[in-house]
């Protein structure tokens, strides 16, 4: 995440702390909807740079692909088990070359567990 995104989220966590200290009902209800526009901005970029990053580890995943490096792209698809799904979409959208999806599955899979991939 960026300066930017950082600040958003700091300006989102002011207008919460303004909202949890006022005691005015009117105040209350604007700062609540402040606090739902940041709040949406900043779920909203913080999908966006997942999903950059799901697209970035993709391309690295395809590059080795294509160049026939298994170690790298086996180590390329390390992920965390949150990212499991998303890894299994990204993998069914790449072209893998002649390695076939179960042989990276299983790849992915040892690799959760830190065993060797190969």
């Amino acid at each position: 995440m960026d300066n930017q995104k950082w600040k958003m989220v700091d300006e989102r966590k002011e207008i919460k702390n303004k909202l949890e200290g006022t005691r005015s009902e009117r105040l209350k209800v604007r700062l609540n909807e402040e606090y739902k526009q940041k709040n949406k901005g900043v779920k909203k970029s913080a999908r966006e740079d997942k999903r950059k990053w799901y697209n970035m580890m993709a391309e690295d995943a395809e590059k080795a692909a294509e160049n026939v490096d298994k170690e790298r792209f086996i180590t390329s698809l390390k992920l965390t088990e949150e990212d499991v799904g998303m890894a299994e979409i990204i993998i069914e959208e790449i072209d893998l070359g002649e390695w076939t999806v179960a042989e990276v599955k299983r790849a992915l899979k040892k690799t959760q567990k830190w065993e060797s991939a190969g």
